[in-house]
C-alpha cells in the first residue's frame, strides 16, 4: 500500500533511506524479549504492526510469519486492561491495522470493539486529565478506536468532553509540583491528548461539548511560553534541570501542537489551527541533534516527525524540518540510540515504532496508525 504523497515530502533518496534502515532494523525485532513486553501497542500489538509494515513494504515469508505470530501472542496475553500500551486497545489497533493485508483479522477487531465499548461505558471517576491518559487511559482507547473503521464509544466521549468543560478541573492543570512538571499539560499524559482523542469523535459532540473542548484547549496553550523563539511548555521552562522531554511528542510542544491542530481542523477552529502551526515552527531554531537524544517515538527524533508530517502539507516552511527530524531519525536508528532506560525493546522508546515511522515517512505504511499518538494525520 503505497502513498506517493508521503515518499514524495521527504524526497525519494531519503525516503528509500528511510525503507532500508527499517529493514535493516528487523533482526532487533526478531531478538527481544517478547515475554517481558505487555499485549497492547507498547509490546506484542505493536510488534505486530511492527511486522506488517516490513510486510507491507517488501512482502516476505518471515516478515508474514512473525506478523501473525506476533497477533496470536498479543491476542492471548492474560492481562486484563483496556489501555493503548499495555491492553485491548492496542490490540485493536493492530487487528484494524492487519485488516488491509488480511481481512479474517475482522472478528478479533470486533471482539476488542465489543470490550472496549463495555469498559467505556462504565461511569469512571477520577481527578485530573492525567487520569484520563493516552497511553494507559480511556483517552488513547477512544483514538485506538478512531482506526478505520471506525467505531464509538459515546457515554466516553461525552464523560470525557464534560471534564473538558469542567472549570475545576481546569484548576488542577500544575505547571509545577513540589519542582518538578506535572504532565498533565502534554499530551501523553494530559490535556492536549485527551482533547484530540474527543475530536476523533466529532460527530458525537454537541455544540456544548466543541466549545468546551476548544475552550480548554485555550486554557492549555496559556502555559506555552517563547525561550529564545522557541515554544516550551511553561513547567520545561521553569524547571531547573531541563530535559530533552521539552521538546519531545509526550510531554513538549511537538505532541502538544500537532495535538492541537488535529483537533482545531476536527472542530474547524482556525485559530487553534494557526497557534499550533505557529508553535511548530518555531522548532526550526532548534538543532535536530539537540532537541532529542534518541530515535524513539516517545522522547525522539522519530516522535518529532510524526508531529510534524500534517503540518507540513499546511506550511511549506515546516517541511525542511520534517526532513530534518527523519534524517535525524535514520541517523540514530543506524547507531542504535534508542531510550534503554525507559524500556528500549518496546515500540515507545525502541525499534518497533522506528520502524513503523520510517515506513510510513517512506509512503509505504497507512498514516492511520499516528492517530494512537492523537497526533494530526496527513490527508
Amino acid at each position: 500500500m503505497a502513498l506517493a504523497h508521503s515518499a514524495l515530502a521527504i524526497g525519494s533518496g531519503l525516503a528509500q533511506r528511510a525503507r532500508e534502515t527499517a529493514h535493516d532494523l528487523a533482526p532487533r525485532l526478531a531478538t527481544a524479549k517478547l515475554a517481558d513486553l505487555p499485549r497492547g501497542f507498547g509490546g506484542h500489538a505493536g510488534y505486530a504492526i511492527a511486522w506488517l509494515a516490513l510486510h507491507q513494504d517488501n512482502p516476505s515469508q518471515r516478515y508474514e510469519q512473525n506478523w501473525h505470530a506476533a497477533m496470536r501472542s498479543a491476542a492471548t496475553y492474560s492481562a486484563n486492561d483496556s489501555s493503548i500500551a499495555n491492553g485491548v486497545a492496542g490490540l485493536r489497533a493492530a487487528s484494524a491495522l492487519s485488516l488491509t493485508s488480511e481481512p479474517r483479522y475482522s472478528d478479533l477487531r470486533e471482539k476488542c470493539d465489543a470490550h472496549l465499548t463495555t469498559a467505556l461505558s462504565r461511569d469512571i471517576t477520577l481527578k485530573t486529565f492525567s487520569d484520563y491518559d493516552v497511553i494507559s487511559g480511556p483517552a488513547g482507547a477512544l483514538a485506538a478506536l478512531a482506526l478505520t473503521p471506525r467505531a464509538r464509544a459515546e457515554f466516553m466521549t461525552h464523560r470525557l468532553a464534560a471534564l473538558a468543560g469542567d472549570d475545576a478541573a481546569l484548576a488542577l492543570l500544575h505547571p509545577l509540583q513540589k519542582g518538578t512538571p506535572v504532565h498533565d499539560l502534554g499530551t501523553a499524559h494530559g490535556i492536549f491528548g485527551l482533547c484530540a482523542a474527543l475530536a476523533m469523535h466529532a460527530e458525537l459532540l454537541d455544540d456544548t461539548a466543541r466549545a468546551a473542548i476548544t475552550d480548554a484547549l485555550r486554557h492549555a496553550t496559556r502555559e506555552v511560553d517563547y525561550v529564545n523563539g522557541v515554544a516550551m511548555l511553561r513547567p520545561w521552562r521553569e524547571h531547573a534541570a531541563m530535559s530533552p522531554a521539552q521538546n519531545a511528542w509526550c510531554y513538549g510542544v511537538p505532541g502538544a501542537a500537532s495535538a492541537t491542530l488535529a483537533t482545531a481542523e476536527a472542530l474547524a477552529d482556525n485559530s487553534l489551527c494557526e497557534w499550533a502551526l505557529s508553535a511548530l515552527r518555531t522548532l526550526g531554531l532548534c538543532d535536530p541533534d539537540e532537541a532529542s537524544e534518541n530515535a524513539g517515538l516517545c522522547h525522539g527524533s522519530a516522535g518529532i516527525a510524526i508531529c510534524l508530517l500534517r503540518a507540513a502539507q499546511r506550511d511549506e516552511g515546516i517541511q525542511p524540518m520534517l526532513t530534518a527530524y527523519v534524517e535525524a531519525t535514520i541517523e540514530r536508528a543506524r547507531l542504535g540510540q534508542f531510550d534503554m532506560e525507559l524500556g528500549g525493546d518496546d515500540v515507545y522508546n525502541g525499534p518497533p515504532g522506528v520502524i513503523i515511522a520510517l515506513l510510513t515517512f517512506a509512503g509505504s505504511f497507512t498514516h492511520d496508525w499516528v492517530r494512537l499518538f492523537t497526533a494530526a494525520v496527513p490527508t
